[in-house]
């Protein structure tokens, strides 16, 4: 299931978005996927790609919001 929360600071609204499901249920299998390097970014349908080139069907991704989508540089 898909839910989200919306909710309103300095920068305005902003809406956060949850994945739930049941590997013991469905057959969706979580995969971890990455660009090049960790000080970067990548274009999610690039990523999308190459999973789906070893034969599997991407069904929802998640982006990574924890960096600074400026510079790559992660906000933790």
């Amino acid at each position: 299931s898909l839910s989200h929360i919306m909710s309103e600071n300095e920068s305005g609204i902003q809406k956060a978005y949850t994945t739930e499901f049941n590997p013991t249920t469905c057959e969706v299998k979580p995969v971890l996927n990455y660009g090049d390097y960790v000080m970067g970014g990548d274009i999610m349908s690039d990523m999308i790609s190459q999973v789906e080139q070893n034969g599997d069907k991407v069904v929802f991704a998640i982006n990574g919001d924890a960096y600074d989508t400026s510079n790559g540089v992660s906000n933790d």
